[in-house]
């Protein structure tokens, strides 16, 4: 299959995150994003064995890349004497740590995974018509996406005991802020999808 320019440009974009990012958390030891950076290269060979079948479209990709290179950059850049991904960008709970930029990376990373969710059913559907159950479907695809990488996020805090996952708290406020992304995917899939 041929490669169209964007797909050229993005792949290249992808790769060169992960150029930059992986020899950092090499060299900071930093096992939990090294696992990170070993998904993402999956998904970039799986979109990219998968292109010729499903009609990704350009806003998906184009996301899926800001979305590779927001969570590499939230292991990799210290802020103060925090990683990016541990900043509180707004203070919005006493008692619990919101607004952090690991839930703005959730909820736009799970906005993504549901807009490919609606490019993997969109040639399937027989009716075009973006009707309630469809969106819930779609939602629900989204979550379950943001459930598989709270599965992964475990995986890696057994791997590494060190890691920057977080508890309960964390993976409740994570699964939250999947959920709303999902929700406004489904907002911009009913308003400005042709």
């Amino acid at each position: 299959m041929q490669l169209k320019f964007i797909h050229k440009i993005l792949l290249l974009a992808n790769l060169l995150i992960l150029v930059l990012f992986i020899p950092w958390f090499l060299i900071n030891s930093n096992l939990e994003f090294v696992i990170y950076a070993g998904v993402v290269l999956f998904f970039i060979l799986l979109i990219g064995l998968s292109l010729k079948k499903i009609p990704y479209s350009n806003e998906s990709l184009i996301c899926l890349t800001i979305w590779a290179f927001l969570h590499m950059s939230g292991g990799a850049i210290p802020v103060a004497d925090v990683r990016l991904y541990d900043l509180i960008l707004v203070k919005l709970s006493n008692s619990l740590p919101i607004l952090r930029y690991d839930q703005i990376v959730h909820t736009f990373g799970f906005f993504t995974a549901t807009l490919v969710s609606y490019d993997i059913l969109k040639p399937h559907l027989k009716n075009k018509t973006k009707n309630f159950s469809l969106l819930l479907i779609v939602v629900m695809a989204g979550c379950g996406f943001g459930a598989l990488n709270e599965v992964i996020e475990f995986i890696v805090g057994l791997l590494d005991p060190g890691a920057g996952v977080g508890g309960y708290i964390n993976t409740w406020i994570d699964l939250c802020s999947n959920l709303i992304g999902a929700i406004l995917a489904v907002m911009y899939i009913k308003n400005f999808d042709k």
